[in-house]
């Protein structure tokens, strides 16, 4: 039997919804019911409808771990350890600061266009502001980072703060709503209250489409809606007197609130990396490891389409496993306990390579590759800033 997608989110939302209020009303034991049957939910979700599995997976660990917090303050009685707790939460986990990320465009492989736009838009802008103003040129305030997951959005917005020379402020779309469940939508104007005391920043909102979900759908609670009103209402009030560039990243950009992407001047593809950039990436995490007569970075950059730059580090820590245990092998029927590199084959092969390819193989799945291309055919010309590709 085929699960109608649309009325099981709206269950799980009028679930999660009951979980508020019962928390909001000191019902705790209500509120771990009402966040059980949401899970139950969400696991069938993600066991019936493949596209779903990401999205469900992550509500499951949400609950889970919301459940853990109100068991935890069903067993502190003390209302004002609790809220040190709660204020610690907003600095310490929510908002994490970061005054050197220690990633530069040089760490970044390939993403040459959106290099350029960065560059031209922001890092220019950053270090003088004055040239923008000369012209009446409106700087850049919000950025879009879309692609399927692993393709280094993150590392992209790291080098964006050390290029622009700037704090990098990270704050999770998903731990928002984990950690001030029934009051997100008050807590998130704390946050940027706190963002405002910085001159500038570079601030990097993870999972957005956790945060920002489109309004009025079936499957969108009233607690989601309010975070996308409260959250426009916010930025649309940062003054020429706080420099901040918002980059929002996510891997499903359909998801996102159309009036949070119309703030974002420009959508950057954070592209899987080509074979050019799928060798280079290769050399990086094999520099100085031998290779087998025959072998070359090609030869492994050429097998491996679709593969992301999280996939390849995993399929480079695969490949040297074989020499490895080679010269372990060697070593147990050495008479003196000694291993020399003549003794064994202490170079990775084409055999390595391509055992390796068929135990990782590229994690891109077709729901996600089949959401990024119908995002891009909605974009403008103007506003779409796509990577060469295979």
């Amino acid at each position: 039997m085929r699960m109608n997608v649309m009325e099981a989110n709206k269950k799980i939302d009028e679930y999660f919804n009951k979980a508020v209020e019962a928390n909001n009303s000191k019902d705790y034991e209500g509120a771990i019911e009402y966040l059980k049957e949401a899970g139950k939910l969400c696991f069938e979700l993600a066991r019936k409808v493949p596209a779903e599995k990401n999205l469900a997976m992550r509500r499951i660990k949400m609950y889970e771990e919301q459940i853990t917090k109100i068991r935890n303050k069903m067993n502190n009685k003390s209302s004002s350890t609790g809220k040190k707790q709660g204020e610690a939460v907003t600095e310490g986990s929510i908002l994490k600061y970061s005054t050197n990320t220690g990633v530069t465009f040089d760490d970044v492989v390939g993403l040459e266009n959106a290099k350029k736009i960065i560059k031209s838009e922001c890092v220019n802008y950053f270090k003088h502001p004055e040239i923008f103003e000369k012209f009446k040129h409106k700087p850049t305030k919000a950025i879009l980072l879309y692609g399927v997951p692993g393709t280094g959005k993150t590392m992209f917005a790291k080098a964006v703060a050390s290029e622009v020379d700037a704090p990098f402020i990270h704050i999770a779309g998903a731990d928002i709503k984990d950690k001030y469940v029934g009051e997100s939508e008050k807590n998130i104007s704390r946050i940027f209250e706190e963002l405002k005391k910085h001159k500038y920043a570079i601030v990097f909102l993870d999972e957005a489409e956790e945060l920002l979900a489109v309004r009025g759908r079936n499957h969108n609670s009233a607690v989601s809606d309010a975070l996308v009103t409260n959250f426009l209402k916010v930025i649309d009030g940062f003054d020429s007197g706080n420099n901040f560039l918002f980059i929002a990243a996510t891997n499903m950009p359909t998801s996102i609130d159309p009036a949070i992407l119309s703030r974002c001047r420009y959508k950057l593809n954070i592209a899987l990396p080509n074979e050019a950039a799928r060798r280079q990436i290769i050399s990086n995490k094999l520099n100085g490891v031998k290779l087998a007569q025959g072998l070359t970075f090609d030869y492994i950059a050429k097998r491996t389409p679709k593969y992301s730059g999280r996939d390849l580090e995993n399929l480079c820590g695969e490949i040297t496993r074989f020499p490895i245990e080679r010269y372990f092998e060697t070593l147990d029927k050495d008479t003196d306990g000694v291993v020399h590199d003549n003794d064994y084959e202490s170079y990775i092969t084409k055999e390595d390579v391509d055992k390796a390819i068929s135990i990782i193989p590229s994690s891109l799945s077709p729901e996600a590759e089949y959401q990024i291309k119908i995002y891009e055919k909605s974009l403008p010309s103007n506003e779409r800033v796509v990577e060469a590709t295979d």
